[in-house]
């Protein structure tokens, strides 16, 4: 049980990333100027409830300033949440491996005492013919003993190292379903017809559809294939899902974005679905929503 817990701290570890967040800092930065430069005040200390409640302000600005400051907060959240878990495993790891060094400590003084008593036997045993020889099956022994270790071998570490430059990869990725697919599109003009619609430009590096389009089929939602976005970086490819929310108010209502997740993943998703769909059933006065791998649930605004 350590031992996993080590290994899920280690890898949550690694996939905290500074430019995400660096991006969290930016974000709020450039949320604080846009402010300032719309209020027409200097600095962050000057934004005031006065200065908002300005009739020059209107209500539609200050709730889109209001959606992307709890956007803000949200990541920020999110972040904190992760490394206060990632704290946490760590504490345990280190608790582990000082019991771990006091065993071993043990088990070389046992050992120390057992190599100690097994050279005297061997000594007294052999001392009117030849000690040279009890040393001699003394050092076979050891060497023995040694060979029979379990070996790191090569194919492990690839495998190990191929498994995360997968998972890496995938971090880039989006999915899109229900984007509407027509003959001759230019499937890169819509996906940054999509993104500018949620206010983001990001650098696209691959976009293609995934399947094979049906002869004969009719355009339209129906039949459309899903996209598979690949973007520069996670970081690009985490902004574009904590904004997808906004689609709901635009003509890309019917569109899901959602991660490129693994099987292991997606199963995992369809189970914390279903108990999703239970909770709204069981308790439909509260809003409920799938956030951290988990089942979320709070009073309705």
């Amino acid at each position: 049980m350590v031992d996993d817990e080590s290994n899920t701290a280690i890898a949550r570890l690694q996939l905290i990333d500074i430019d995400d967040m660096d991006d969290i800092i930016g974000s709020k930065a450039r949320w604080v100027g846009n402010v300032e430069q719309k209020l027409n005040v200097e600095g962050e200390g000057n934004l005031q409830f006065g200065v908002f409640n300005s009739s020059s302000i209107t209500k539609k600005t200050l709730a889109y300033w209001t959606a992307d400051a709890r956007e803000i907060m949200t990541r920020q959240g999110d972040l904190i949440e992760n490394l206060q878990e990632i704290i946490e495993l760590m504490k345990t790891e280190a608790l582990a491996d000082k019991a771990a060094v006091i065993r071993l400590q043990s088990d070389l003084l046992k050992s120390k005492n057992a190599e100690l008593e097994s050279l005297r036997t061997a000594v007294q045993e052999t001392v009117h013919t030849s000690v040279q020889e009890g040393i001699k099956t003394y050092s076979s022994a050891v060497t023995s003993n040694i060979s029979t270790a379990p070996a790191f071998t090569h194919d492990i570490l690839k495998k190990a190292v191929r498994t995360a430059i997968v998972e890496e990869d995938r971090s880039k990725n989006l999915l899109v379903f229900g984007l509407q697919e027509k003959e001759g599109e230019s499937i890169e003009q819509v996906v940054n017809e999509l993104f500018l619609e949620l206010g983001e430009k990001p650098r696209v590096q691959a976009v293609n559809r995934l399947g094979v389009r049906e002869k004969g089929g009719e355009e339209g939602r129906s039949n459309c294939r899903p996209v598979k976005v690949t973007l520069v970086s996670a970081t690009s490819a985490s902004q574009i899902l904590s904004c997808t929310g906004r689609l709901k108010q635009t003509q890309y209502k019917s569109v899901y974005v959602c991660p490129d997740r693994s099987l292991k993943e997606r199963e995992a998703r369809k189970l914390l679905v279903v108990d999703l769909k239970k909770a709204m059933e069981e308790k439909p006065d509260l809003y409920h929503c799938i956030r951290g791998g988990k089942i979320c649930s709070k009073e309705k605004a």
